[in-house]
């Protein structure tokens, strides 16, 4: 592992779901050149996966403001509660805003960096 391969690693930690595209362009490299590196920094095993930390608290707001918007759309339609939608967001791997509580991965359905098929 060289300069760059940490610099692309910094990158990552920031924004895991950062693009090619922008890594390339932070690092001064061709997009080629640096989807080559991230491909080999992966299977070496340097990163074991790309995860996503959720902040439960903006979460939950953000589901009650979606839940009333489309209860105010189509009452008709839905028949849910705050209770189901904090026992959906119960259900989401959270990892709280003080660092406490465990991370899971996140299924993610696009391919992996340097797979040449659609199921990682």
């Amino acid at each position: 592992m060289d300069n760059l391969d940490l610099q692309i690693l910094d990158l990552l930690k920031e924004n895991s779901r950062i693009s090619v595209t922008e890594i390339s362009k932070q690092i001064g490299r061709s997009h080629s050149a640096t989807r080559l590196r991230l491909g080999r920094i992966i299977e070496s095993g340097v990163i074991e996966k790309f995860t996503v930390l959720v902040n439960a608290e903006i979460l939950e707001v953000l589901s009650r403001e979606e839940v009333s918007e489309e209860t105010s759309q189509e009452s008709n339609d839905y028949s849910g509660n705050d209770s189901e939608t904090s026992s959906l967001i119960s259900d989401l791997p959270i990892q709280n805003l003080n660092g406490e509580g465990e991370v899971s991965s996140v299924k993610d359905s696009r391919p992996v960096i340097g797979s040449t098929s659609r199921e990682s």
